[in-house]
């Protein structure tokens, strides 16, 4: 009985610990100005493309751990296969939920931004034959408005097919592929 409730309990907090790791906070609005929401931890990443990935609860806890911007001394910049999709779950603040924030995001390739499944913004276009039109918004603001739940999914799909045709020149030119995004006050 006893090594049955330790295991339980084991089993519980690896849960909330892996679960804890894989959550970025997102303040009140009152701090979003001073302290923006930076999403530079690791996200976990699929290579591949399916629309499934944008569910909120589809789960992702297979995936690998990586950083969002793929350097070209990583292993995975070699092992890049032209699309993937990067989730991060968000704990965000009550006093978020039903607010607009100002999003940011800075990208090599095209892009297709989820919130909870739904569909929120693209960077240029994706192609499903292996091609991309890239577009680096450069920090463009968009919006995006939270749910009123705890926990939201936050799901990129990335494209950049460049990487495989023109990989010499790119491993000459480029030192990375991915992107980085950050959240912020609205009127900040």
């Amino acid at each position: 009985m006893k090594a049955n409730r330790f295991f339980l309990l084991f089993l519980t907090l690896h849960s909330l610990l892996a679960f804890d790791f894989d959550t970025t906070k997102v303040a009140g609005l009152d701090s979003l100005a001073e302290n923006p929401v930076l999403l530079n931890q690791p996200w976990r990443f699929h290579h591949g493309d399916s629309s499934i990935w944008a569910t909120a609860d589809f789960d992702h806890s297979d995936w690998d751990t990586m950083s969002t911007m793929i350097a070209r001394e990583h292993p995975y910049f070699g092992e890049w296969r032209g699309i993937g999709w990067y989730r991060r779950v968000l704990e965000v603040d009550s006093s978020m939920f039903g607010q607009q924030v100002a999003t940011f995001i800075v990208q090599s390739g095209a892009s297709e931004i989820y919130l909870n499944g739904r569909f929120i913004k693209r960077f240029g276009r994706i192609y499903v034959d292996s091609l991309e039109h890239a577009y680096n918004p450069l920090n463009q603001p968009f919006t995006m408005r939270f749910d009123s739940t705890r926990y939201q999914v936050l799901a990129v799909r990335l494209a950049n097919y460049s990487v495989i045709q023109n990989h010499a020149n790119y491993m000459r030119h480029r030192n990375m592929t991915g992107f980085q995004m950050q959240f912020n006050e609205l009127n900040a």
